[in-house]
Parts: structure tokens; C-alpha cells; sequence
């Protein structure tokens, strides 16, 4: 036997309307007194009526679909750009609103061009951004709403939510040198990235650069590719030296496996040879190495649901006022940091 579905007149019918203010109801086009609203929603949900998206969209002129643009490169996608998709598909369907990850060809204008002109989104966030990020101007002459996930630099008259990697370091250094740390290495992502003026491979160097104007502290950096064997030989170069480093901050998930198995195989122990901190990462990638990793862990959830929320709020009034936001990482301290011991200048290379 088939299942019948309640119709728009059937809402209209139950809860004692005319069609036409059902309609203004779903589109929003005209407003509707609370009680009535309420009225109309209860039959709704009693006749579990689920309103046509195609004809919802014509209605109002929105498709309530947002898109993310997410264009990992050389990089890849691991645990914290993940945690960022989760959190704005979690951000966007609160809001009545549905989310499409958007992550090849999306770095042309045209390919922009085509989305708006075809009317399949109602905006974008921006995720991977660049400091001179060429996809804000895009968006700007084609009109379409976006909001940014990371900060172009300058950001004047934009809707951003990033980290606040100044901060970041901060914590990061006072937890190290509290340990009695003062040989810190930073491993970055790749100098590729870095010269692209990716954003948080930019802005994560030089806070780092900042904290290590202190003449009297030790503070080195390298950078480093997205695999393992990138991370193998950033660190055994770390390691190379007469004074090596007693703890390693590494912002590089990709990279962090061959940092932590060029240890082993020097025979250092986590944390009590070497401390490692993971930086702007995610708490489950962290708790999943051996030992558990310290880590400053990046406010995905906070970050992703204000680019929503800023988002939605520029599709429905363009001069609305936004809220910017910079948000440190959070640490975490687990079982990979500890005050450091005397390196034995007999360990071998592997």
C-alpha cells in the first residue's frame, strides 16, 4: 500500500489558512503573525509535511545551500580540516541551511562564476586561506556572499573567524620553558606553503620568529612537507647537531608520524629525551599517537559555527554587521611533555 503525502492544501486545511499564507510561511516572503506561524508549524508537524526544496527555493529565491570551499593542494586533508567540515555541516543544518564541500577547480574565478551564475548556492566560506587570497576579489565582483575561515591580510571590511596563532605560540612557549625547556624547535609545513603565503604557515613562523627575539633562549625552526618522510628528515636534521633540541613543536600532521619514528629510532623517549607538542591540531589526532601528544588543539567548532553564522546572517541583510573573532588553540597537556633530561651525545643518527 502506497504512503500518502500531505500536501501544501492539506496544511492549509488542517490549520485553518488559505494556501497563500502557508506559502508565505516556507518562503518568508511576507510576514505572518507569531500565532498563526505557530499554527501552521504544528500542522506541519502533524501531517509530517516536508516542504518541496525545489519549489521552497523558487519561492524565496534561496536554495539554502551554503557551499565550503576547501582546495587541500599538496597538503591532503587530515583530522583538523575534518573536524572544521564536521563542525560547519553540524553549524549550517542549525541554521536550516544545508552544506556541499567544494575542493577541486575551485580556486578559478570562473569556476566561481559558474556557481553563482547557475544559482546552486546561496554563499561560500572560504577555508585555506591566503594571505593575498585572490578568491576575496572574485567573490566580491561576482556578488557573491561569503564569509572566511582564516584571515587574508589586510582583512579590513571582511567577515573572518581565525585563529589567534600569536597567542598560540605563547602558550605553547610557556608550557615548554615552565618544563625548564629552553632548545625548542618548530617544524612548520612546507616552505611551499610558506612562500604561497598560506595563512597559518605564515602567521604560526612569525609569532614563532616574535618569541625567539629573546637572545637568551634557543629557538629554531625548519620546514617541512606533508609525509612522513618529510617529517624524517626535517627532524634528523634536528638532530644532527652538537646541542639538539629538547622539545619539538610541530605543526604538521602529515609530517608528525616520520618526526616521531626518527625518535625511535634514535632511541629518544617521549617525553623524557624529547617533549613533542602537536600544534594547531585536533585532540583525537593528538590522543591517538604513542604516547598521547600534547597539543594545542585548533577551536574548530567556535571558528566554523561564527563563518556560518556570519555567513547566513550576509545572505539574508549584506549590511548586516558581522562578528571577527580570533580565537587561541587550546592546550592540552598530555603524556608527551616533561621537564627535560641531559641529552647523551652518544645517541647515533639512525
Amino acid at each position: 500500500m502506497g504512503v500518502s503525502l500531505a500536501t501544501m492544501k492539506d496544511v492549509a486545511d488542517r490549520a485553518g489558512v488559505s494556501l497563500s499564507t502557508v506559502s508565505y510561511v516556507l518562503s518568508g516572503s511576507r510576514p505572518i503573525s507569531e500565532p498563526t506561524r505557530v499554527l501552521i508549524l504544528k500542522a506541519m508537524e502533524d501531517l509530517k509535511f516536508h516542504p518541496n526544496a525545489v519549489a521552497r527555493a523558487l519561492a524565496s529565491k534561496r536554495t539554502r545551500v551554503i557551499g565550503l570551499l576547501l582546495t587541500p593542494r599538496d597538503r591532503g586533508l587530515g583530522l583538523s580540516d575534518l573536524e572544521f567540515v564536521k563542525g560547519a555541516a553540524e553549524a549550517a543544518r542549525s541554521l536550516d541551511h544545508h552544506l556541499v564541500l567544494l575542493t577541486e577547480g575551485m580556486d578559478s574565478e570562473s569556476e566561481l562564476s559558474y556557481l553563482k551564475a547557475q544559482g546552486l548556492l546561496d554563499g561560500v566560506i572560504l577555508m585555506e586561506v591566503h594571505l593575498d587570497d585572490a578568491r576575496v576579489a572574485w567573490l566580491q565582483r561576482l556578488g557573491l556572499p561569503f564569509s572566511i575561515l582564516g584571515r587574508p591580510d589586510p582583512s579590513v571590511n571582511l567577515s573572518f573567524a581565525d585563529i589567534d596563532f600569536e597567542q598560540t605560540v605563547k602558550d605553547i612557549l610557556e608550557h615548554l620553558r615552565g618544563l625548564g625547556h629552553q632548545r625548542i624547535a618548530f617544524i612548520n609545513q612546507s616552505r611551499k606553503a610558506f612562500d604561497s603565503g598560506y595563512g597559518p604557515a605564515v602567521r604560526m613562523q612569525d609569532a614563532w620568529n616574535r618569541q625567539g627575539s629573546d637572545a637568551a633562549r634557543a629557538l629554531v625552526s625548519v620546514f617541512c612537507g606533508a609525509t612522513p618522510r618529510d617529517g624524517w628528515n626535517a627532524c634528523q636534521n634536528l638532530f644532527s647537531v652538537p646541542e639538539p633540541p629538547t622539545a619539538l613543536v610541530v605543526m604538521n600532521e602529515r609530517g608528525l608520524p616520520g618526526v616521531l619514528q626518527v625518535l625511535a629510532a634514535l632511541k629518544l623517549r617521549v617525553p623524557e629525551d624529547v617533549s613533542v607538542v602537536a600544534a594547531v591540531s585536533s585532540a583525537p589526532a593528538a590522543e591517538m599517537m604513542i604516547p598521547a601528544l600534547t597539543s594545542a588543539d585548533a577551536p574548530s567548532l567556535q571558528l566554523v559555527r561564527l563563518a556560518v553564522s556570519n555567513l547566513v546572517k550576509t545572505i539574508e541583510d549584506p549590511k548586516v554587521a558581522l562578528e571577527n573573532v580570533l580565537l587561541p588553540c587550546r592546550l592540552s597537556v598530555r603524556a608527551s611533555t616533561c621537564p627535560p633530561l641531559p641529552f647523551d651525545s652518544s645517541r647515533k643518527e639512525p
